[in-house]
């Protein structure tokens, strides 16, 4: 089991049971020009993150890569260690000059690896993922929509953990893909607007989506984060407001 810690500038591995098996970096020490938090952003570093938002192993060789920039403020690369934690090599999102600064600012919030060994990025702020070759080498955007379910007018307020405005957070959060061989479908969490996507992984096409804002059963508040399960079970975890993880099963299993 991995984990990335977002504020410490790490990623940790752990059995099971919760025994720290292996770690890289410093905890608390992270890659900007003071080592802390309040420092800015190197964006370069080969021991540390700053504000690392995930973590996928490349099942052929052990190597590990990360998405280093789950917010602004810290780096907003994909870096690669090999398996006893070396760095390798590092890359950032494929941007237009017209798509650099705001409102869509370089925030790299996911990163995954499907069955062929392409690597997908999640580019938050810029609506769509971004797929690579494992060096980095730019292959294709999948545009994610995000218009949304919910009229604005009608959308809880901040205080009650509804999203600022359409595109304030981002479509691409998190993605996970299905659990058939083929790995058909992409799973992508739209936190903007609260809802979860499916799309076809050959066509990038949204097939299907469920989800709107609120605290009720199948509704979301700030979800931030999905993962599939050996028997396609779906969880959603919800931060902020929303404080609590759901459980959803595939139409037609039982």
């Amino acid at each position: 089991m991995w984990m990335i810690g977002a504020l410490d500038g790490i990623i940790q591995e752990y059995t099971p049971a919760g025994k720290l098996l292996f770690q890289i970096g410093k905890k608390g020490v992270v890659d900007s020009t003071d080592g802390t938090l309040k420092g800015k952003a190197l964006n370069s570093g080969h021991t540390a993150l700053f504000k690392g938002s995930g973590v996928v192993i490349d099942p052929t060789n052990g190597d590990i890569y990360a998405s280093d920039g789950e917010s602004g403020g810290g780096n907003h690369r994909v870096v690669v260690f090999d398996k006893t934690g070396q760095y390798l090599r590092q890359w950032e999102l494929q941007r237009s000059p017209d798509e650099t600064g705001p409102p869509s600012p370089p925030i790299v919030h996911c990163v995954n690896m499907d069955k062929d060994g392409l690597v997908y990025v999640c580019d938050r702020r810029g609506h769509k993922l971004q797929v690579f070759n494992k060096m980095g080498v730019f292959q294709k955007d999948i545009p994610i929509k995000w218009e949304p379910v919910t009229p604005l007018s009608e959308a809880p307020t901040l205080s009650e953990g509804g999203p600022r405005h359409s595109g304030s957070l981002g479509s691409a959060d998190v993605i996970t893909f299905s659990r058939d061989k083929d790995q058909k479908y992409i799973y992508d969490l739209n936190e903007d607007v609260e809802q979860i996507n499916i799309l076809d992984r050959a066509t990038g096409q949204v097939m299907a989506a469920f989800g709107r804002p609120g605290h009720q059963p199948g509704e979301f508040t700030w979800a931030h984060f999905i993962a599939l399960d050996s028997k396609s079970n779906l969880y959603v975890g919800e931060a902020g407001w929303g404080k609590r993880l759901q459980k959803f099963r595939l139409a037609g299993n039982k």
